[in-house]
């Protein structure tokens, strides 16, 4: 009986333990990071910056796999880009110092070199297809987002022309899918590529105040919920098929 007890007492202390200390240890320096300025936010943003400021290339990444590869080079400029708004945001007596930077990043973006992972994958370049109604929904979606933050935090920019061209594409192809969600390759859907594509958007409707798009944004919100949201669990489902149908567990 007493060995029963201790084995009790011992995973209750165990359950205890796992559901606070982890929680309380990691979330210590919280309130500084998710808070205004902070002097490692200024060390970590120039780390980023050194990084991006270096020759990058695939044979920067070695995850076994070319295209994956490919994704990680155009993810390195294009977080290096969000983050950088985001501190831009924070710290607006520091924005011009970091304009120059998200300047670059977007045009390594739009290089051959970043984007060939997206263009191998098609045959073709995201950029000549802007007329279309299909397709790149991770290369130009989540390019067209970091243009629309450009602009959030800094106003009008170089690329801002472009900013429109994506954002009337990515909206019409939106309303002409029949599932709702654009292409990321040929026959892969993603809805979180897509949310991201909806979020530039979105934000591109409120900069230039496009009511109407806004408000038929609302409406795609709306559906995406109901039909890529897991209603048990809240979890977003990762990949559909042609039909519309879930091809994994949300997660």
């Amino acid at each position: 009986m007493k060995f029963k007890l201790r084995i009790v007492c011992s995973l209750l202390v165990s359950f205890v333990v796992l559901c606070n200390i982890p929680a309380w240890w990691f979330s210590r320096y919280a309130d500084v990071w998710s808070g205004a300025f902070h002097p490692d936010q200024l060390k970590l943003t120039n780390a980023v910056i050194r990084q991006v400021s270096a020759p990058l290339s695939r044979s920067s990444f070695r995850t076994g796999d070319s295209q994956f590869d490919g994704e990680w080079l155009f993810g390195t400029y294009l977080m290096a880009g969000f983050g950088l708004c985001q501190m831009a945001a924070i710290n607006p007596e520091m924005k011009e110092d970091w304009k120059q930077v998200i300047t670059q990043c977007v045009r390594n973006i739009l290089s051959p070199q970043v984007r060939a992972f997206d263009d191998e994958s098609w045959g073709r370049s995201a950029l000549d297809t802007l007329e279309y109604n299909d397709g790149h929904a991770a290369y130009l979606g989540y390019l067209n987002l970091l243009l629309s933050l450009f602009e959030r935090v800094y106003g009008p920019h170089e690329f801002s022309d472009l900013n429109t061209e994506l954002t009337e594409c990515l909206f019409r192809r939106l309303n002409c899918s029949r599932t709702g969600l654009v292409a990321t390759y040929p026959d892969e859907w993603y809805p979180v590529d897509n949310a991201a594509l909806a979020s530039s958007v979105i934000l591109y409707a409120k900069n230039r105040n496009q009511i109407t798009m806004q408000r038929k944004m609302d409406g795609w919100i709306h559906r995406f919920k109901e039909k890529y949201i897991d209603s048990e669990n809240g979890l977003l489902i990762q990949a559909i098929n042609r039909k519309g149908n879930p091809m994994d567990a949300p997660r």
